[in-house]
């Protein structure tokens, strides 16, 4: 990934979802990359394969669909309702962490499996890269 917070990780890339994104993995296990949608143009496509054998990834951009955030100044004038809503926003925030953990231990525990069957690997997706400014990624060959 050449942006973000993951930046100068090597992921897995699991599938392209419905909106256009990428569905990728560091796995978190390796790397420390969660499960998360990417923009293709944030990502350098290299010809290391990685086998997806027994991976479940059935994941859709509904998943990352999340409650709005209220701010602090709409909290420190809020009514009683709306109080009363953000405590449900909380609740409903707790459930999908809890649910994306699972579905990351999930991805990850047979995608490691099957990283560790080929040697090197688990090291290459463990090591950051880097470019340079004269470095012209469209040129390299991966």
């Amino acid at each position: 990934m050449v942006a973000g917070v993951s930046r100068g990780r090597r992921v897995v890339v699991l599938k392209t979802l419905a909106s256009g994104n990428l569905l990728v993995t560091g796995p978190y296990a390796i790397n420390g990359v969660p499960l998360r949608r990417v923009n293709p143009a944030y990502v350098i496509a290299t010809s290391t394969k990685v086998s997806l054998d027994g991976v479940n990834a059935n994941v859709d951009d509904s998943f990352f669909k999340r409650a709005r955030r209220f701010t602090k100044n709409e909290l420190k004038n809020a009514s009683e309702a709306r109080l009363k809503r953000v405590e449900e926003t909380k609740q409903q925030e707790d459930k999908w962490r809890a649910e994306a953990k699972g579905v990351q231990k999930g991805i990850d525990s047979k995608l490691v499996e099957n990283i560790k069957k080929v040697e090197h690997l688990r090291s290459y997706l463990g090591t950051r890269f880097t470019l340079s400014n004269s470095t012209r990624p469209h040129e390299l060959n991966f």
